[in-house]
């Protein structure tokens, strides 16, 4: 009797086959096709990612006799609305878990930004030293300015606050998506700010700026003032204008070097590393005279003409 019982216990506890589970199914669907006049209906139950029942009822169509099968096509209708919801659902679920991950890979980074910053440091220049347009050839142009003594960036319309982070490194305060981008200055030879380096591209190489000359510097009637002759160790230099919106200069013994504008009063011999010409001008604003570097030399000529 003992033996019995465990058996019938046994055989109560295991799960039911599908034919078991679905018995009646297909006379519940003709009851509620004929309480709602449905005509045709197609019905299929997946189980485990297999299809475990499939089953036509009704007609397709009346007029010929011809019955649903399990290949009657039917338009969707508002199916896809339940598609589109269910569909959103598992992408909200999956851009949440990655959201999450991201924002808690960046709290990382800021902890670590920090814990990395050299604390005690300065720039190496005045904060003024570091204003101006920065150009890069596909990018162009950043700009950099003075306001309220604290430096701000502009680029593509969009304004920013820059603060030192350490030596010449500074970050980019991306207010709109609360986060902070460095940025790198570095000096020329001549000890002038001339670079700026931004990581705009995070899997690729950093964004080079260099410095734009004053737009001034291009203009006529800024350069007119310098053209004339000069005189220096008995010899002549001739400074000239060339289509419009660049000098050149003529050294004996030497080819015509064009220039190209650097800053205030200063140019530099376009191609000829270590080549520059700067204009001396009088208290009254007039044009006295030049300082020519060549080859690490200085020589100072007077403006004759």
């Amino acid at each position: 009797m003992y033996a019995n019982e465990k058996e019938h216990t046994m055989q109560k506890n295991q799960p039911l086959d599908a034919t078991t589970q679905l018995q009646g199914l297909d006379d519940f669907v003709r009851g509620v096709m004929q309480e709602w006049r449905g005509r045709g209906v197609a019905l299929a139950i997946v189980k485990e990612n297999e299809v475990i029942y499939a089953q036509g009822f009704g007609q397709r169509d009346e007029a010929r006799d011809l019955p649903v099968t399990t290949q009657t096509l039917f338009p969707i209708a508002s199916c896809t609305k339940a598609f589109t919801t269910t569909s959103l659902a598992i992408l909200s679920e999956r851009f949440m878990k990655e959201h999450r991950g991201l924002k808690e890979a960046e709290k990382e980074g800021k902890e670590q930004s920090e814990t990395k910053r050299v604390t005690g440091t300065s720039p190496s220049h005045p904060l003024e030293a570091y204003t101006g347009d920065f150009e890069h050839p596909g990018y162009g142009i950043f700009s950099a300015k003075l306001n309220e003594s604290a430096l701000q960036g502009l680029f593509n319309e969009m304004t920013f606050p820059i603060q030192h982070y350490h030596y010449d490194i500074f970050e980019l305060l991306l207010e709109q998506w609360d986060e902070k981008m460095k940025i790198s200055f570095l000096t020329n030879v001549k000890g002038d700010i001339d670079t700026l380096i931004a990581p705009f591209e995070p899997t690729g190489s950093d964004i080079v700026f260099k410095r734009v000359p004053n737009k001034e510097m291009r203009e006529r009637a800024f350069l007119e003032q310098f053209v004339g002759v000069y005189e220096f160790l008995e010899m002549e230099l001739v400074v000239s204008l060339k289509e419009e919106h660049t000098l050149s200069v003529s050294v004996p013994g030497q080819p015509d070097y064009e220039l190209e504008p650097y800053k205030g009063t200063e140019f530099l011999a376009k191609g000829r590393s270590g080549v520059s010409i700067e204009f001396q001008r009088d208290a009254s604003g007039i044009v006295t005279g030049a300082s020519a570097t060549l080859s690490g030399s200085m020589f100072h000529a007077s403006k004759k003409v």
